[in-house]
């Protein structure tokens, strides 16, 4: 049995997404020869979390380190919209450092759902409606109007 039909298997046992949903919705592909397709899928969903961690941290919390672009897209935001989705995220992120030092099947199968179930219900939206500010925020940038409202970086 390769690694897709054992996770389809434990799918209807422990009633969890499909692969193909997680696999879309996180962004990642289970291999059909993963030795270990429930700590595969987890480490795939982990990828997702620590890319969207980094995206919102680098808007929520601007610095001397802070990349140009950032100081002007974080004008563009809802912070406290994004500062809600942050907090889900690194929940979810030490529930994937809490199950990897506890890797069983039922700590795993516990962290896919509820990954899933937050990301669709508090992260999915909102990250998508952020890309869409960021998009209408830089076609509607006007230089002399945005130039003056500079952060100072000194």
């Amino acid at each position: 049995m390769n690694a897709r039909e054992e996770y389809e298997k434990l799918r209807k046992e422990y009633k969890m997404p499909k692969l193909k949903e997680l696999e879309n919705i996180f962004a990642f592909r289970l291999s059909k020869d993963s030795e270990t397709p429930l700590f595969d899928i987890s480490k795939g969903i982990l990828e997702s979390i620590e890319y969207a961690q980094e995206i919102l941290e680098s808007l929520l919390f601007l610095n001397e380190g802070s990349k140009p672009s950032h100081f002007y897209e974080a004008r563009f935001i809802d912070k406290k919209k994004c500062f809600h989705s942050y907090r889900k995220i690194l929940e979810l992120r030490w529930m994937y450092i809490t199950t990897y030092f506890n890797s069983n099947e039922s700590a795993l199968v516990n962290f896919i759902k509820k990954s899933y179930t937050v990301w669709v219900k508090n992260v999915k939206d909102n990250l998508i409606e952020l890309g869409d500010k960021m998009i209408k925020g830089w076609k509607s940038y006007r230089e002399g109007k945005e130039k003056e409202k500079q952060t100072y970086l000194g």
